[in-house]
């Protein structure tokens, strides 16, 4: 799916065609109506993927991703939760701006702390719009602007 395909448009919801190859940069930015996502085992998010998608809530099959490349759910703030499995390894800058999800991590904090991350890839400066925190097998991790002890690595 090119670049900026569905960019802006009024998509309520979304499955990705299970044989899906690639996915270009920017391909649902700003799809504002966009409620619910089935990523169907694709691995990748590019770039900007669902940039300002402000009505987003659900998405189904993270659990095989393997990449959040930079801005990938920047401005998403519908989304309460995401589940990631074992198999994530890289988070870019700015993935989960401006984002209150609590992200379920399907390893430890250790393995959580291990994965590649931009130093800024959570940052918000408004305390009402960061991660709330990390659930891992082993515990959670909380983020420091909500007031709760801080342990395991932003």
């Amino acid at each position: 799916i090119e670049s900026d395909a569905f960019g802006w448009s009024a998509l309520e919801s979304i499955t990705l065609p299970a044989n899906l190859q690639k996915l270009g940069p920017s391909v649902f930015v700003g799809c504002q109506k966009l409620e619910s996502v089935d990523l169907n085992g694709f691995t990748q998010i590019p770039r900007s993927t669902f940039g300002s998608c402000i009505a987003l809530k659900e998405v189904k099959g993270s659990e095989n991703i393997v990449e959040i490349e930079d801005d990938g759910f920047n401005f998403c703030k519908g989304l309460e939760s995401i589940t990631f499995g074992k198999s994530l390894k890289k988070v870019g800058y700015g993935a989960f701006y401006s984002c209150k999800a609590v992200i379920t991590y399907e390893g430890t904090i250790e393995e959580w702390n291990a994965i590649e991350k931009d130093e800024k890839w959570h940052t918000y400066t408004d305390a009402d719009w960061v991660l709330k925190k990390i659930v891992c097998t082993d515990g959670e991790i909380e983020h420091p602007a909500n007031e709760s002890k801080y342990v395991g690595s932003w």
